[in-house]
């Protein structure tokens, strides 16, 4: 015997909708300025630690590391400008580091006395440095400026915008931040766009 069915027209049916994720980055300006922050001296702060929050913010945003990948660099990750990592999809991941934070990287490894292999570690313990650390260098920074809300993946998100600023294609920047798909790197297309503001521009302003 056969029961009726009541069948829902599919137009009907309500998808759960996906909580958008909000993207928030500085701009290189901004990245400069909070480095002058990270870099100020304070008294009773030792100099050692002063020059690897230096270096940590330098590489952040050179690279678009996620702060646990930078965590577990050690002092010879880094051979010919570049570097490779494991990332959250375990497969290894190439990267690419500047002048810049190589010459920040070396002032703080020159000011180091220990025998830790880590690339960053904490003066206190003599430990490899830790994600909370990281987040808490941050954190005090953001509380001794007008800067507020500024994390260690807020400097990858920052890195990200500005490679599509200097329009690098987006398939490459999926691969430098280590996305498993390109729907992921397309969220920062929301806050830089170039080539679709020069469309824009030619279609509407000349």
């Amino acid at each position: 015997r056969r029961k009726n069915l009541n069948i829902m027209d599919p137009e009907e049916i309500r998808l759960p909708k996906r909580e958008k994720r909000e993207v928030t980055f500085l701009t290189k300006t901004e990245v400069d300025e909070f480095i002058n922050v990270v870099a100020q001296k304070r008294r009773g702060y030792p100099e050692v630690n002063r020059l690897r929050n230096i270096a940590i913010v330098e590489l952040l945003y050179a690279t678009g590391l996620r702060v646990g990948e930078l965590c577990r660099l050690n002092k010879n990750s880094i051979k010919n400008h570049q570097f490779t990592v494991i990332g959250k999809s375990k497969e290894p991941r190439l990267c690419f580091v500047n002048k810049r934070a190589e010459v920040a990287i070396e002032k703080y490894l020159k000011k180091r006395t220990d025998s830790n292999m880590a690339m960053f570690i904490s003066n206190q313990t003599e430990k490899r440095i830790t994600p909370g650390t990281i987040r808490r260098v941050f954190q005090r920074a953001c509380n001794e400026s007008d800067f507020d809300g500024v994390h260690p993946h807020t400097l990858r998100h920052s890195f990200a915008t500005y490679m599509l600023e200097k329009e690098v294609d987006l398939i490459y920047v999926g691969q430098m931040m280590g996305h498993q798909s390109l729907d992921t790197t397309r969220m920062y297309t929301h806050y830089s766009n170039p080539k679709l503001k020069r469309i824009y521009q030619r279609a509407m302003w000349e």
